[in-house]
């Protein structure tokens, strides 16, 4: 007999959101956390709301107009710690890591590149991030929201020899680690 099954979960939410508090309760795996929420104040969910809303501030709007000044051509990133793509975070020493990070790549085009529109694909990062080519912000993603990585680069932002391309990247709930996929 045929059947279907209707999956409805949020990937990277903890199993406890789609759990009922009885089989929670049950499980000696998730009853002391259960007990631990429930001990919670109305004072830390409050300090949580704040933190949280801070959180997505940041996320949402770079700080320090850093949106103008990274992407653009002349920012020297010569200090920057290289590191080869595509990987993941383990990859480059720095044990885990939630915040912002950018990502820059310099571009040489040959002649015949130049003042022809590009596809750039980006392959299938699952963080909110937005992408920039020669300081211009192509697309702002937000966490999967788009099936498709692959973005229209203008006609007028091609140059031949050295372009720019930069990324501003939300490393969060352990995201970009091999563990997190």
């Amino acid at each position: 007999m045929p059947i279907g099954i209707i999956q409805t979960t949020w990937g990277g939410t903890p199993i406890q959101a789609w759990t009922s508090r009885e089989k929670l309760f049950a499980s000696p795996l998730t009853r002391d956390g259960l007990r631990a929420i429930d001990t919670l104040s109305g004072g830390e969910f409050l300090q949580d709301s704040i933190n949280t809303g801070h959180f997505w501030d940041v996320i949402n709007h770079p700080q320090n107009s850093a949106d103008k000044v990274i992407p653009m051509p002349a920012y020297n990133d010569s200090g920057w710690a290289r590191v080869e793509m595509p990987r993941t975070l383990d990859h480059f020493g720095i044990g885990r890591y939630e915040g912002i990070m950018w990502l820059r790549k310099k571009v040489v085009l040959p002649d015949g590149f130049a003042g022809k529109a590009l596809v750039l694909d980006l392959g299938h990062p699952e963080m909110a991030y937005s992408l920039y080519f020669n300081g211009v912000e192509i697309c702002k993603n937000v966490w999967n929201a788009s099936p498709s990585h692959s973005y229209a680069i203008p006609s007028n932002l091609v140059m031949k020899g050295e372009n720019t391309v930069a990324i501003r990247m939300a490393m969060l709930w352990g995201g970009g680690t091999e563990a997190a996929g």
